[in-house]
Formats: structure tokens, C-alpha cells, sequence
């Protein structure tokens, strides 16, 4: 009874294998962060991925290789959502509440606040 279990075992086994896509080559490599955070949000946008983390928000137009922080006006760098609404990009932080960059990132305002 053992060697008929063992043998059907193989036989799907080795079918299944039979059946699996012949291209599964993904894998993992390292990119330069960003850094020392955890990741809590990822969104692309014409190729550019954006990278919400409890360090800020961070920038890849290079498919992710290399990251750059783009947090200038966030005065909360916990950031738990992104949102594009057309060309601008919302984020939503920790405690500060919403902000909105127009230039992809490069500088944000405050949503509610007039300046």
C-alpha cells in the first residue's frame, strides 16, 4: 500500500510539473531603498512608482532601483495612503492629516490651508 501511495504521489507530482509555465523566471533584487522604513504604500503613475513609508514619501523612475525622498512640506512623515486625482498627488498621513503635491512629489502643501 506504501509504494502504490508513494507512486501516485510521483505520478502527480511529475504531472504537475508537466504543467506549469515553462517562463516563471521572477525574482527579487535589491533596490537602494528607501531606507531603515517600512514600505506602507506603493502607487505608479507613468512609469514613476511612488512609496508611502513611515520615513516620508518616496520617488523611483527607474522601475524602483533607485529611490529619492520627496518630502519637502510634509510636516508628518508617517504616510499610510497615496492617491492620484488627475496630476495631482494626495497623501494622507499619520496625524497632520491630507497633502497634495502638483509636481510629482517635489514640494506639498497642506489640504484645507490657504497660503
Amino acid at each position: 500500500m506504501n509504494k502504490l501511495l508513494n507512486y501516485l504521489v510521483f505520478c502527480i507530482l511529475a504531472w504537475s510539473m508537466l504543467l506549469l509555465p515553462v517562463e516563471l523566471k521572477a525574482q527579487w533584487s535589491k533596490s537602494s531603498g528607501p531606507h531603515s522604513t517600512a514600505c506602507r504604500v506603493l502607487i505608479q503613475k507613468d512609469g514613476i512608482v511612488y512609496a508611502g513609508t513611515y520615513g516620508g514619501v518616496f520617488k523611483s523612475t527607474d522601475t524602483a532601483k533607485t529611490w529619492t525622498a520627496m518630502s519637502t512640506g510634509l510636516t508628518d512623515l508617517e504616510i499610510g495612503a497615496l492617491l492620484f486625482k488627475g496630476t495631482t498627488l494626495y497623501a494622507g498621513t499619520g496625524a497632520n492629516g491630507l497633502y497634495s503635491s502638483t509636481n510629482g512629489g517635489t514640494s506639498w502643501s497642506k489640504v484645507g490651508t490657504t497660503n
